[in-house]
């Protein structure tokens, strides 16, 4: 036999064998105890109980199709906290043979994630204990995945298009890192990180212009319903959003911070609508904080700092207001401007508002002056500047005309004199609900 033909048999002896082999390892990937061993492996890295659909095995990567994620302590009868289409990895059938059994990335298509939270903002899911001891973490890929957030008495929250990518750090915590392309909600980026062992969540999500509506700011979970109720808008503005769930603490803490732009604003407790407003909002645990927000309002401008306090009974709203040129006759209803005066009113006030069981309370205290003042009727005669002083009382806030002594101070209420007559006119502008 010359050494040609030896090494040819050699070698068709080598391929039979090879081939042996990759066919049992196939049959045995296909078989119900391959499927059962991934499955037990999928759960030790979970932590929780999976559910497995289908596994394939291939010389450049393996996946599996239709996983289900449970809660801890859940049966395959209970909703899921996750369901995943295909996840892909890059562990080969040579890789097997090698004997390496964990993969370093896995791709993850078609995952929808559901957290569930109770009314006050704890978070109700029950999340799986973490990977066991020794149990390396691939680095996971999410793509076209679907979140949900769910509160109790309030709509479900879902952000479509999130593609993402979940890496192990050296503390044990995961980072979190990807975007989202919601058609209702917008484009956004975000970043954040779950602890290692508590399963504390610290999410930060960022869009740089957004379209916002009150239906938008009424679907938010965690922020409470009576700061929408108080102060309402619909504009453009970047948003910059933050959460922080501490499972073994006291539930959610969130802030969310937005800068509007040619916004309306309307401020309920003080009847307080405005055009074209800009300046800083941020609510940070059902505390609102007001900064510069200046706008125009009744043909001139106004401009507040304010913070209203939802943290406690009775709610309290604290406004430090200016307002510039505002025209009388413009004013809302609820103001209760007399309706026989017309002029420009300038000034400034420091008010509260206090509000418990749908009832208000107001107090404060200001200044300020109605110039161009013209009496209306068929003469239309126009009358001196007159300066104002805020009072309150059980109706609420008032501002009545006041009288200046010699140094230019107001001494109290004074009567205009019109057609013979002395009338006391009463400016109401900033009356409680």
């Amino acid at each position: 036999m010359t050494r040609r033909r030896r090494l040819l048999i050699l070698f068709l002896l080598t391929v039979l064998v090879i081939g042996t082999i990759i066919m049992g390892v196939r049959r045995y990937l296909a078989s119900q105890q391959f499927a059962g061993e991934v499955r037990t492996r999928v759960q030790a890295a979970y932590g929780g109980t999976v559910q497995v659909g289908s596994v394939e095995m291939g010389l450049a990567g393996g996946s599996l199709r239709d996983l289900t994620f449970f809660e801890a302590g859940d049966s395959l009868a209970d909703t899921p906290l996750a369901t995943v289409e295909e996840a892909d990895s890059d562990l080969s059938l040579w890789d097997l043979l090698l004997g390496r059994t964990l993969p370093k990335t896995v791709t993850v298509t078609g995952a929808v994630i559901r957290l569930r939270f109770a009314a006050d903002g704890q978070l109700t899911t029950r999340l799986p204990a973490r990977a066991a001891a020794g149990t390396e973490l691939p680095e996971i890929r999410l793509h076209k995945s679907v979140l949900l957030l769910c509160q109790q008495g309030r709509p479900e929250m879902t952000l479509h298009d999130v593609d993402a990518t979940l890496r192990p750090s050296a503390s044990g915590a995961l980072r979190l890192e990807g975007t989202l392309a919601d058609r209702y909600w917008g484009n956004w980026s975000f970043a954040g990180t779950l602890g290692p062992g508590t399963h504390a969540v610290a999410l930060d999500l960022k869009t740089p212009r957004l379209h916002i509506t009150q239906a938008m700011l009424d679907a938010l979970p965690f922020v409470s319903p009576g700061v929408w109720e108080q102060v309402q808008f619909e504009g453009d503005s970047p948003v910059d959003l933050s959460f922080r769930v501490d499972p073994g603490g006291d539930g959610v803490h969130y802030r969310v911070a937005l800068e509007p732009e040619a916004t309306k604003v309307h401020v309920k407790s003080i009847d307080l609508h405005a055009d074209e407003t800009r300046g800083k909002v941020v609510i940070e645990d059902k505390l609102v904080h007001l900064e510069r927000v200046r706008g125009q309002a009744a043909q001139g401008q106004i401009e507040t700092t304010a913070r209203l306090d939802f943290r406690a009974i009775p709610d309290r709203l604290r406004f430090a207001i200016r307002v510039t040129r505002m025209l009388l006759s413009n004013l809302p209803a609820s103001w209760r401007v007399p309706r026989q005066v017309d002029g420009r009113l300038t000034g400034k006030a420091d008010l509260l508002v206090t509000i418990q069981n749908g009832k208000s309370r107001t107090d404060g205290e200001g200044d300020g002056v109605v110039d161009e003042a013209r009496l209306k009727g068929p003469l239309n005669p126009r009358i001196p500047s007159i300066p104002l002083r805020l009072r309150a009382d059980e109706k609420g806030f008032h501002f009545a005309p006041a009288h200046r002594d010699m140094r230019g101070g107001s001494t109290g209420q004074a009567p205009i004199h019109c057609r013979g007559e002395k009338r006391l006119l009463l400016v109401e502008p900033l009356a409680g609900d």
